[in-house]
This record gives structure tokens, C-alpha cells and sequence, in this order.
């Protein structure tokens, strides 16, 4: 996926916000997150089992394979920088709000203490290191 404008990234954003809370996708990025440095044949191959037995939803599909092409991301950048956990967040500026892109090399449930800092309108400089570069 080649992100070519702002809208782009504007719809990752959206798709982060409507389908990060979902306990399905959460199950899914559970089995998902380990295979992604592995064949990417694996990962198709769960991912249509899952599409085909109504598991997940074709707009779930989508954004599963978006979290993919990011996690692959992120480990092509930990192989670079030894001994790092790469973390991939996207920021809503209009709302103040952070959300989980992906860190294949941490569990999913790891992230979920963004909802609450959104909800609490928490990201501000002093929250870690993520609201300094903010």
C-alpha cells in the first residue's frame, strides 16, 4: 500500500480508531502479529479462513492487511536496529488523539492504554515519549 496523500492517511486513522477496539481484530492480530516476519503466504492463508467463515468482515479483512504492510514495516526496521521494538502511531491532530498502528514485536493489548489517554485527553509533551514527539 503506497500512501500518496493526506486523505490516505486520514483514512488509516479512521480505520484505526473504528477497528483497534474490537475484540475480534484483537483476537486476530493476536494469531497474525506472529507470523507477519514469516511467509506472507501463512498470513493470507488465515486471513481468507477467517474472511470465508465469517470470523472477520471484508472491511476487517482490509485493515488486518494494513496492519500487515505496517508490522512488516516495523520489523524490517528492528532487524536494522538491534535490540529496538519499532512502534508505529498515528496522531489525529483535530482530536488530540493517538492510535495504534502497529508493534508486531508487542502484544496487542500493550497499546490499549492509548483509549484511555484519548479518553482522558492525556497526550500532551509530558506523556512519554510518544506525546513529546507530538
Amino acid at each position: 500500500m503506497i500512501l500518496k496523500s493526506s486523505s490516505d492517511y486520514q483514512g488509516i486513522i479512521e480505520y484505526l480508531q473504528i477497528y483497534n477496539l474490537k475484540k475480534n481484530i484483537k483476537d486476530q492480530l493476536t494469531l497474525i502479529n506472529p507470523l507477519v516476519g514469516k511467509k506472507e503466504h501463512d498470513v493470507k492463508v488465515h486471513m481468507n479462513k477467517a474472511l470465508g467463515t465469517g470470523i472477520i468482515t471484508k472491511n476487517e479483512a482490509e485493515f488486518l492487511e494494513i496492519k500487515m504492510a505496517l508490522g512488516r514495516m516495523c520489523l524490517d526496521l528492528e532487524q536494522v536496529l538491534d535490540g529496538v521494538y519499532v512502534t508505529m502511531l498515528f496522531y489525529d491532530r483535530e482530536r488530540n488523539f493517538a492510535f495504534h498502528g502497529a508493534c508486531p514485536s508487542a502484544p496487542v493489548e500493550f497499546f490499549d492504554f492509548f483509549n484511555v489517554i484519548n479518553q482522558q485527553g492525556l497526550l500532551n509533551e509530558d506523556c512519554a515519549s510518544c506525546g513529546r514527539a507530538v
